[in-house]
C-alpha cells in the first residue's frame, strides 16, 4: 500500500494536478459506501479484492446509473 502512495507523489512531482488521483486507505466497504453515495463523485477505477469489486460495483448501478466504474 505504501507503494502505491510513493507512486501517486511521483505523478504529482512530474506534473499530475493535485486531486486527479486520489489515495484512499482504509475500510475497504466503509469507503466504497461513502464514495458511491457523495454527490461530486464521477467514477472509480478500482484495483483489489473481487468482493469489494462487486460490492462496489452493484452499489454503483444502484446509486447512479451516470457513474463509471472500472473493475481490474
Amino acid at each position: 500500500m505504501l507503494s502505491n502512495f510513493y507512486v501517486l507523489k511521483l505523478l504529482e512531482e512530474a506534473g499530475l494536478p493535485a486531486g486527479v488521483i486520489n489515495f484512499v486507505a482504509g475500510d475497504a466497504g466503509l469507503i466504497t459506501s461513502e464514495l458511491l453515495t457523495h454527490k461530486e463523485f464521477a467514477g472509480v477505477h478500482f484495483t483489489g479484492s473481487t468482493a469489494v469489486s462487486i460490492a462496489s460495483g452493484k452499489r454503483s448501478v444502484e446509486i447512479s446509473e451516470n457513474t463509471d466504474h472500472t473493475l481490474e
